[in-house]
């Protein structure tokens, strides 16, 4: 199938269970196309140890087909992954001034030994501290690109030089929209190139894991202020001007200098007034962490915005000048340079703010502009303008790509009287008569999955004790039976705080690992791996992406299905656009599915191999009510062979005791 559709220049979508080959399934053909056509192709993953388990491994296996053994691979990361030799240097020199402690020295000289047979600066495999990577790592503000002495052999660079002479690039949704954005902003590049160079100019694009591609989409596609960070920035640049003046007043006259300093002072002031203002509009809404603005309200906060940036104008303008003096100073020296890179990063990171206002006050067409933060601190306040019509966006992008193959183990919902991909073409901007198939999974649900659902369970409510309580009994009774091997999965943070508060007194000896907001999930599924007593309090960054076979994962409490709440700005706002006649049909061809597609995913960690069995528990009763239309299109779109056994609480415990006792979990 996906051979055909690369000999038609057509484009195909593709569910396929886990366990079933499906990399090299899709690698083989696109290969072949790309020796014979001499054209290049883009794989996009998830996330980036997806992406480096194709090129170490999948591709290894591909390279051994007939003809494919000189076939050209490489990964293309964000800036961020790679070694920044620059800043390598520089710690190197804190060291050798003795500015760094013992422990972090000991690090470093790893590092050293590592930079020198390091075939491509990927920092991913190495496991360091998060100070230390920061420390080494590049990112957009600290690069000066062509200006950096080691330009040559930037790791960055180099891959991406390498990504123009490849025949299969593999990158990720997040790099992969980052290019589309340039592309859509008619090549605007922050680093002022042509359009295609941070991706060859392909003609194939595969797309692994295409379920996530909305999200990928509305974060790359999404400009984001926030206001309390701009001040912290524009503090840096105060002090690092402020610094340069000190030296500069000796070469520069200091009445000029004096009224530069003034300027800027001046500026900063009004500054300080525009955010106080800007926060006390946006900060002040009682209705919850996110508030969306239109009409009056919008048109207010679209002019001080713009106010704001009008005076960010002076900071630019002042901080290019003390550049351009650090610049004409005759005596170069260290110090010299250092005060410059400081003030050029600075100024990069503010014109980037002033970039994101531009992309809020500049359209909303098709958009929605609201205000996010947690739990109602103000220094976490963001304005956030992301796009509406995915689909519509979707179907802009990369027009010249004549093959995009979509593959995902949950791009099906069912849908009586269609072929179950009509949501699936919705979010990926396809035709309505665009190919898709869907194929089987090598497991035998049958035999490898229990599936309860406890009758005797209150109604879940948002911020209901009484559901609660009972289901951190449940919770806390099964997670004793099983043991390790266990993952807790909830939709809110609150849910997972009021059951830990009330069962991890009970748990005797077993590690809890609890997801904190801005925990990543990698550390805490490294920890919980070598752990035999280990269960995971997960929100939804677990919910997908999460690979524990066999006695790694044997139980799976789910608190509720994974709605998203209706009222959030932008599902709200994509509702209406979904549902043009009414806001049942919005639900129907949007909200429902979403949901369903966010179950099968969470779903999908507990079965990982043939060899695997599991215990899944979902405490939400409206999973098996049938008067919910959702409720049964959610039961039809489940994998052939699960069963779910509606029984009362005790029932299941007992059933649970009796699994353990026999070994099957």
């Amino acid at each position: 199938m996906k051979s055909e559709s690369i000999e038609r220049d057509g484009n195909l979508m593709i569910e396929v269970g886990t366990g079933t080959g499906k990399s090299i399934a899709y690698l083989a053909p696109v290969a072949y196309a790309c020796i014979s056509t001499l054209n290049q192709a883009v794989v996009s993953t998830r996330t980036r140890i997806l992406q480096d388990q194709l090129f170490k491994k999948d591709v290894e296996v591909l390279k051994t087909f007939p003809n494919l053994d000189d076939l050209r691979v490489s990964v293309m990361k964000g800036r961020e992954r790679y070694l920044c030799v620059r800043k390598l240097f520089e710690v190197v020199n804190l060291a050798l001034n003795k500015m760094l402690d013992e422990e972090m020295s000991t690090e470093l000289s790893g590092i050293l030994i590592w930079s020198m047979i390091t075939g491509d600066g990927d920092l991913d495999p190495l496991p360091l501290k998060e100070e230390m990577r920061r420390m080494i790592s590049g990112n957009r503000f600290d690069c000066t690109r062509r200006l950096c002495p080691f330009f040559e052999i930037c790791p960055y660079y180099v891959q991406r030089e390498n990504a123009k002479c490849s025949d299969i690039v593999i990158t990720n949704h997040s790099f992969l929209f980052s290019e589309a954005n340039i592309r859509l902003s008619d090549g605007d590049a922050e680093e002022r190139e042509d359009i295609g160079t941070l991706l060859p100019g392909f003609k194939y694009l595969v797309v692994d894991e295409a379920h996530e591609l909305e999200a990928s989409l509305t974060q790359a596609m999404s400009y984001r202020f926030q206001p309390y960070e701009l001040a912290g920035t524009v503090r840096r640049l105060i002090k690092a001007v402020r610094n340069s003046f000190g030296f500069l007043k000796r070469h520069f006259d200091e009445d000029f200098l004096r009224r530069l300093w003034t300027k800027l002072k001046e500026a900063t002031a009004s500054l300080d007034k525009q955010i106080t203002e800007l926060v006390k509009v946006t900060g002040s809404s009682e209705s919850g962490n996110r508030t969306t603005f239109t009409g009056r309200e919008l048109e207010a906060i679209i002019s001080m915005l713009a106010a704001i940036s009008d005076t960010l104008q002076t900071h630019v303008y002042i901080g290019t000048q003390t550049m351009q003096m650090l610049d004409d100073v005759e005596e170069r020296n260290e110090k010299i340079d250092g005060l410059e890179a400081e003030v050029s990063r600075i100024l990069t990171e503010t014109r980037e703010w002033m970039k994101q206002i531009a992309g809020i006050t500049s359209s909303q067409e098709s958009r929605v502009v609201y205000v996010s933060r947690f739990e109602r601190r103000l220094d976490s306040l963001s304005i956030i303008s992301s796009p509406v019509e995915n689909d519509t966006l979707m179907a802009s992008i990369f027009p010249d790509v004549s093959v995009k193959i979509f593959i995902s183990a949950t791009l099906w919902v069912y849908s009586r009287g269609s072929d179950g991909f009509n949501y699936a073409r919705r979010i990926l901007g396809t035709s309505s008569n665009n190919e898709a198939v869907r194929l089987g999974t090598s497991f035998d649900y049958t035999q490898q999955l229990k599936f309860f659902v406890p009758t005797d369970l209150p109604d879940y409510l948002p911020n209901s004790l009484i559901y609660l309580e009972s289901a951190a009994d449940i919770t806390l009774k099964a997670l004793k039976i099983v043991g390790g091997g266990s993952m807790v999965l909830f939709t809110s943070y609150e849910d997972m705080k009021g059951t830990l508060s009330r069962i991890s007194g009970g748990l005797g000896d077993m590690v809890i690992h609890i997801q904190d907001r801005e925990d990543s999930p990698t550390t805490i599924l490294a920890d919980h791996v070598n752990s035999e007593k280990s269960v995971i309090f997960g929100a939804r960054a677990f919910w997908e992406g999460v690979d524990l076979p066999g006695e790694q994962l044997k139980l799976l409490i789910v608190y509720k299905l994974p709605f998203e709440r209706p009222d959030e700005p932008l599902i709200e706002a994509r509702i209406k656009h979904y549902g043009k006649r009414s806001f049942v049909e919005g639900m129907n061809k949007y909200y429902y599915p979403k949901m369903i597609t966010a179950f099968r995913q969470g779903l999908g960690r507990l079965i990982r191999t043939r060899g695997d069995h599991g215990v899944v528990i979902v405490l939400d009763k409206r999973i098996i009510d049938s008067r919910r239309a959702y409720s049964r299109k959610l039961q039809a779109s489940l994998p052939p062979g699960v069963d779910i056994q509606a029984e009362s609480s005790s029932k299941i415990l007992r059933e649970l005791r009796k699994l353990k006792r026999e070994r099957w979990i």
